[in-house]
């Protein structure tokens, strides 16, 4: 069983998590890969919708067992 992939809301200076689609398109790719759950690298939770991601996450069964905010500091200290 594959448990969590992560993935970013925003572009990253970093390869360590995926991001190139919105973040509803990769909760359902990932689940289709056999992932149980995404685990969301959040910049800025101004520019992410909470409703579109509950939403994606249930129409495939895939929970989110983490949100991390390290990209913010990351990238604007």
């Amino acid at each position: 069983m594959k448990l969590a992939y992560t993935i970013s809301a925003s572009p990253t200076r970093f390869a360590a998590v995926a991001q190139g689609r919105d973040l509803a398109s990769s909760i359902r790719h990932l689940a289709g890969l056999g992932y149980a759950g995404v685990e969301l690298a959040i910049r800025d939770p101004a520019q992410v919708s909470l409703d579109a991601i509950v939403e994606a996450a249930a129409q495939v069964g895939v929970t989110v067992p983490a949100i991390g905010t390290g990209q913010a500091y990351l990238e604007e200290g």
